[in-house]
């Protein structure tokens, strides 16, 4: 943060991962929906180490108050590293953290906007928890019976779709103050599975720090209609149904209206 300039009531900071030209569109499209809505707010895209190099898509306007972070974490770290460049950068009072695949579609409530602590984007059932895998990761944060005890408990807090959220710098200083919780999650998060643990770990930190608070969006199963439909929430199919003015050619394909923000799937 710049001691010099007010404090930004917030601003989107994204992971970006570009591996072909249909990809380095994607982030093209989510500052193009988010510029549309906010002209000024701040955005920082922290790359991945994209294997391709990625470009403004030709056409398009010069981006403006927009920042490109190159990760100086291995590269995997994906859904990490939003969560973990605003927590050491403090860009502004709160953070949007997303994908760069994700498109708003609609202004954000200003009452999560200007949230105390935090909001997640998405959320979804427990029933593809790694289980194994997260008390792996979570025994190695101290103290470890706490974290087992509340994990156990799953009713008590939700996962966090993508590692996406909306928080505050504050709130958010005030769960990794104190402990190794980040640092256990630069060292393991490093894999797709691991990214998987890492929605779970995620939501649940959050929740046992602030409690359960209103999800942004709901079910992100919501959205795509059941895990099997995920493929059909595809760019093209996304194109498409930009040009349809926002209806679905099919009931499995995207919402018929009202929605806030669109999630692709690739599988990167």
């Amino acid at each position: 943060m710049n001691p010099e300039k007010p404090e930004p009531q917030f601003c989107f900071v994204v992971c970006r991962y570009v591996t072909d030209e249909t990809t380095n569109r994607y982030w093209n499209e989510c500052y193009d929906c988010v510029r549309a809505l906010y002209p000024e707010t701040e955005i920082y895209f922290i790359d991945d180490h994209s294997p391709f190099t990625p470009s403004r898509t030709q056409g398009k306007k010069p981006m403006t108050n927009a920042f490109v972070i190159p990760s100086e974490l291995q590269r995997g770290r994906g859904e990490l590293l939003p969560i973990y460049y605003f927590c050491k950068m403090r860009m502004a009072r709160c953070a949007v953290l997303l994908h760069d695949s994700i498109f708003i579609q609609r202004p954000i409530s200003k009452t999560f906007l200007s949230t105390d602590s935090y909001h997640l984007m998405w959320d979804a059932p427990h029933n593809w928890d790694p289980n194994e895998l997260i008390v792996q990761i979570l025994k190695q944060m101290k103290p470890v019976r706490k974290m087992k005890r509340v994990f156990q408990n799953k009713q008590s807090w939700n996962m966090s779709f993508g590692a996406m959220a909306i928080v505050n710098w504050k709130f958010l200083a005030s769960v990794f103050d104190g402990n190794n919780y980040m640092d256990v999650l630069v060292e393991n998060i490093m894999s797709r599975d691991h990214r998987m643990a890492l929605e779970r770990i995620l939501g649940l930190i959050l929740c046992e720090k602030g409690g359960k608070t209103q999800v942004v969006n709901g079910s992100i199963l919501e959205q795509v209609k059941g895990t099997e439909a995920c493929h059909e929430n595809s760019f093209q199919n996304y194109q498409q149904w930009k040009i349809n003015g926002g209806k679905a050619e099919s009931s499995r394909e995207f919402p018929q209206g009202g929605v806030n923000m669109i999630k692709v799937f690739t599988g990167r």
